[in-house]
């Protein structure tokens, strides 16, 4: 079995290849990992999200849409795509949205995996998650207590 850093090491080689953003955050909704384009975009630096809950980083509207998307996809167990508007920049964009939970054996949730781009790169978008999600699921196991519950450990990359 990887570790948490390794697995994240090849997490980063895959989503930094792309402009879209992407997200980890572990069962208890606090985020360990985003990709370099999601931490520009939010101006951020990755030992500041670490730790942080939507409601630490999203205006009140966001983040409720950020944690009741969690919750379907706990629910349904599957892939859950959407598009939506928002302005950035000055101009309205339409984006797509892919989120899914990873899961232990036991069926306890290992972290939820968000990624987004502009709409018109949907089919990059598709193609790109299944790899991601390889990754992560090759780091599962069966304990449930693992390095996740902890956002402050060491598993900068």
């Amino acid at each position: 079995m990887k570790s948490l850093a390794h697995t994240l090491i090849a997490i980063q080689e895959i989503a930094n290849n792309f402009d879209g953003g992407f997200t980890l955050k572990n069962a208890q909704g606090k985020y360990f990992y985003a990709n370099d384009s999601w931490l520009k975009l939010m101006k951020m630096k990755q030992e500041e999200l670490i730790g942080k809950t939507d409601d630490e980083l999203f205006p009140p509207e966001h983040a409720e849409l950020s944690k009741k998307t969690d919750q379907q996809v706990f629910e349904n167990k599957e892939l859950l795509s959407y598009t939506g508007t928002l302005t950035a920049f000055g101009e309205e964009i339409t984006y797509i949205a892919l989120k899914w939970a990873v899961k232990h054996k036991n069926g306890d949730v290992f972290c939820y995996c968000t990624m987004g781009d502009l709409e018109e790169n949907r089919e990059r978008i598709m193609a790109i998650q299944p790899k991601i999600q390889e990754v992560i699921s090759s780091y599962v196991t069966d304990d449930e207590n693992d390095m996740t519950d902890n956002p402050e450990a060491d598993i900068h990359i």
